[in-house]
């Protein structure tokens, strides 16, 4: 009966990095060349199995933007879409269930074959930001079109940092 317990712990649903109570909230960090926003993201509510979150990015300029967005499981990937006017666009793949280092998958639905964007299972990783140090976040790597970006996962908190470089800057 233990062992069936640890196993059900250790399970890899994709879930892990999204699927919060509704209420839930937290703030991202962003760093930009020209200054740092904030993003604000609160879990709205839970039905279908995709969790529909309100994002709001205060910017360094003092502008803002707000956002709708949805995760979920779909063909096996956590996907990051977004909601406008009732209706619900897929967007990244942003983790394959089940992968491991090494394993490859398209990045954008529809995107299949050799040249469209790619994420990659880069293995996990120790990541400190300003929030704490995360144990064994997995790490993402996503290349598109002349973009690096590395995400890093950390079970039960969802994103914990990502960077980015657009033709070698980063941003």
């Amino acid at each position: 009966l233990a062992a069936l317990a640890l196993l059900a712990a250790v399970q890899d649903t994709g879930e892990q990095f999204y699927k919060f109570g509704v209420g839930t909230t937290w703030t991202l960090l962003h760093k930009e060349a020209d200054g740092e926003s904030t993003i604000e993201l609160k879990v709205l509510k839970a039905e279908g199995g995709k969790v529909h979150v309100d994002s709001k990015e205060k910017k360094a300029d003092g502008s803002s933007a707000d956002e709708s967005l949805v995760w979920w499981i779909e063909d096996g990937a956590m996907v990051w879409g977004m909601a406008k006017d009732g209706e619900v666009k897929a967007g990244m793949r942003w983790y394959r269930v089940g992968s491991t280092q090494g394993d490859v998958w398209d990045l954008l639905p529809g995107a299949d074959g050799p040249k469209g964007p790619k994420a990659t299972h880069m293995g996990t990783a120790d990541v400190e930001v300003p929030a704490g140090k995360y144990k064994e976040t997995v790490h993402v790597k996503v290349e598109a079109r002349g973009m690096l970006m590395h995400v890093y996962w950390a079970a039960g908190v969802g994103m914990v940092k990502m960077t980015t470089e657009v033709d070698g800057t980063v941003q």
